[in-house]
């Protein structure tokens, strides 16, 4: 299955490589275990701050 540009704008892998660790650096071990892919949380920021879309609207992919 293709990625939709959309709403997948980075890859995984560029994800894993560059945005992650920066993450995992700042919250390791604090609050609730993860639910959500940091990867769909970050793609759906980045199509929020894009569109201008509402937060109330977008819908967990």
């Amino acid at each position: 299955m293709e990625r939709d540009e959309r709403l997948y704008p980075i890859s995984e892998k560029k994800f894993t490589e560059l945005v992650l660790p920066l993450i995992e650096a700042r919250y390791r071990g604090k609050g609730r275990p993860v639910e959500v892919s940091p990867y769909k949380v970050f793609c759906g920021i980045l199509y929020i701050l894009r569109t201008g879309c509402p937060w109330g609207i977008y819908q967990v992919l």
